[in-house]
């Protein structure tokens, strides 16, 4: 079991209507160096394959790895940077806790580092149900109290099951169709559209500013079966500006 799962702990669940909660908090006994170790290396991860620290490694050398990242990858905006840890972290959930399949690393696809990506935040997939299972993520990430949020997210899902699922499956697809075609293939087949969606919610919340109207909005909003996933994470800013500055630092335990 990695840091990460032990970190990341589910507090509480409870389905009212449309609307299952799931509240998760990481663990204050866990050791903050440790913690920012692991954010650090999930964070690189989502940025940088092994794959590409291996070309970069060997064409710049050692010296120029972090170097690399820190001007070539990671978002230097700061509202990027709380979205896409929220993306970071809702992809280790669906990972590393609750064992769906999550291929691909969207933000290693970005087209420029401080520009956000389109498509749904995140695809994950439980591929030996019947049918099988499509889950489409939205995430939001929020440092300060912001009462639509849930609402906003709930909405995005909605453009994004409507309009872009076809568009998120063929990107899953065509990233790995190099890597891993068996499992394209798979993935491939849900074009076809006998699959069942899980829509769901994630909301990565500064603790101090979290404020449960949040869900009573998105509570009256809701009209189809979703999940809503609470983080509510102490000093969460400083917390990002610290695992961005573990990142660049974590290709030199990758070495």
């Amino acid at each position: 079991m990695s840091l990460i799962e032990r970190w990341l702990r589910p507090t509480q669940s409870g389905v009212d209507g449309a609307l299952n909660r799931e509240d998760i908090e990481p663990d204050r006994a866990a050791e903050h160096d440790e913690v920012l170790e692991a954010l650090g290396h999930e964070l690189r991860r989502n940025y940088v394959s092994r794959e590409e620290v291996a070309v970069v490694l060997q064409s710049l050398g050692a010296d120029q790895l972090a170097t690399h990242l820190r001007e070539n990858k990671l978002p230097t905006k700061i509202a990027v940077r709380h979205g896409e840890f929220g993306e970071a972290i809702g992809g280790a959930l669906f990972r590393r806790l609750k064992r769906y399949c999550v291929p691909i690393m969207k933000l290693r696809y970005k087209q420029g580092r401080n520009q956000p990506t389109h498509l749904a935040d995140i695809l994950a997939f439980r591929l030996r149900q019947d049918p099988p299972i499509v889950a489409i993520l939205e995430v939001k990430t929020r440092t300060t109290r912001d009462l639509a949020i849930g609402v906003e997210a709930y909405t995005q899902l909605g453009v994004t099951i409507r309009d872009g699922l076809g568009q998120a499956i063929t990107f899953v697809v065509a990233r790995l169709a190099d890597r891993n075609p068996a499992l394209a293939s798979r993935i491939a087949l849900l074009l076809a559209g006998r699959h069942r969606i899980e829509q769901h919610v994630v909301l990565v919340y500064d603790q101090a500013s979290w404020d449960e109207r949040v869900i009573h909005r998105l509570r009256a909003v809701v009209d189809q079966d979703t999940t809503a996933t609470v983080v509510q994470v102490p000093d969460l800013a400083p917390l990002v500006a610290a695992a961005y500055a573990a990142a660049a630092e974590d290709l030199a335990r990758e070495r």
